[in-house]
């Protein structure tokens, strides 16, 4: 299996934190500081701004520079509006889905490890049904996946794993069953190969609640 190996924690990703929803009129004023800005992430006070692309756009206009890299986060509850991503690509921003095994089943609070119940097969229907949508994504305006026009993605698997603050931790073994069995699906089912779909394992930069990142390497 091919992997990603991204021993780090997302603010290495990242070089610089903006509030985009905080914009005003005034900051498209206030010269760049002199360092180079690698990227940012984007939020309201009250967390991630999903599907809110437009902030995007202000800053890749603001810096005179269009993001290289555009990270958006999502849940097994519904499926990831493609649509919203193509400004995003047609801009050569290459998209970092963080792909999350929580709200399983659209519950508000998941209840025991998620990994467990993902790695028993439980989720494989809704598993399915995304990865069909993903391919169609990644084959382009065309549909025809495998030529000139497909689109590229990162898909960053069930991440921080090595803490001890998602669902998805805990128990070293569901998880990397869990994991192995969501790239098959992807990758063997359907067909989405690594020219296409590249996935980052990544964990925190610490370990944290005792269990050691080695024992979690999906490889």
């Amino acid at each position: 299996m091919s992997t990603k190996q991204c021993y780090l924690v997302f603010t290495a990703v990242v070089a610089v934190y903006l509030s985009l929803s905080s914009f005003s009129p005034l900051h498209h004023h206030h010269p760049l500081p002199s360092m180079m800005v690698h990227g940012a992430i984007q939020h309201t006070m009250s967390g991630q701004a999903y599907g809110d692309y437009d902030h995007t756009m202000i800053f890749n206009k603001w810096v005179g520079l269009n993001l290289p890299l555009i990270q958006i986060y999502d849940n097994f509850c519904g499926f990831w509006v493609m649509q919203d991503l193509t400004p995003q690509w047609n801009q050569r921003g290459v998209l970092m889905f963080t792909f999350q095994p929580i709200q399983i089943n659209c519950v508000q609070k998941d209840t025991g490890n998620t990994a467990e119940l993902v790695a028993s097969g439980a989720t494989d229907a809704y598993l399915n049904s995304f990865f069909n949508q993903t391919k169609t994504w990644l084959a382009g305006p065309n549909g025809i996946y495998g030529d000139g026009d497909d689109r590229r993605m990162y898909m960053r698997f069930a991440h921080e794993m090595n803490g001890n603050w998602y669902p998805w931790s805990g128990n070293a073994t569901a998880y990397v069953l869990m994991w192995r069995r969501v790239y098959v699906l992807a990758t063997n089912k359907w067909g989405i190969d690594k020219t296409r779909m590249q996935w980052v394992w990544c964990v925190n930069g610490n370990d944290v609640g005792g269990i050691k990142r080695r024992r979690l390497l999906s490889g």
